[in-house]
């Protein structure tokens, strides 16, 4: 995970961008997560990028998942609890 939240262009009160790294164990790219151009993302590349992304959004800051099994798509869509209902990022972390 490159957490780019330091740099100040990227973060502020209002607003902070951290940046997953995404591969294989391998270090190489399933092309299955690629439409036939193999430059956009195919319908599971979207779905499975979505969900790993929206499932991070919610870890706290300091703790995001830094690497993914992207090729099990099992994973259960995370929910916002009551103690932490929003979006983790620096200026609002549990």
């Amino acid at each position: 995970m490159l957490a780019s939240a330091s740099d100040s262009k990227e973060a502020s009160k209002a607003f902070t961008m951290i940046m997953p790294s995404i591969g294989t164990k391998k270090g190489d790219y399933d092309k299955s997560f690629y439409a036939a151009d193999m430059f956009h993302l195919s319908k599971y590349g979207n779905a499975v990028l979505g969900k790993f992304l929206w499932n991070t959004m919610l870890e706290p800051v300091g703790k995001k998942t830094t690497k993914a099994d992207l090729g099990d798509d099992s994973a259960p869509l995370k929910c916002p609890s009551k103690e932490s209902p929003f979006i983790q990022t620096l200026g609002n972390k549990s």
